[in-house]
């Protein structure tokens, strides 16, 4: 049951991305007993969303630039999974160009 709810909580972040624009994308990391986790969220007008809570090896810029990266397209194949006639790189596209502003 829990990936059924991880991926129903995936569609509902892609939904909120492809229905809003100057959307803020926020990310947080704690490390705690040793483990480096990283947490990614959007923001719109109205709501926030999560978007991914995962360990990451380390705690380089590059790390979490491929962690958003990774968790976006996660998020567009979810969509195109439930919305077969959805195009992957057209629903990345927009979702990318309704993500106006970062914070960490």
């Amino acid at each position: 049951m829990a990936r059924e709810l991880g991926a129903i909580s995936e569609l509902q972040t892609a939904e909120v991305l492809l229905a809003s624009s100057d959307v803020t994308l926020g990310f947080d990391a704690t490390t705690q007993e040793n483990i480096h986790v990283n947490s990614i969220h959007f923001t719109t007008r109205d709501t926030c969303v999560a978007a991914a809570v995962d360990d990451l090896p380390g705690e380089t810029a590059e790390d979490y630039a491929q962690h958003i990266c990774d968790t976006v397209d996660n998020l567009c194949e979810t969509y195109c999974h439930f919305n077969e006639e959805a195009d992957h790189q057209d629903v990345r596209e927009k979702v990318i160009n309704n993500i106006s502003n970062t914070r960490d």
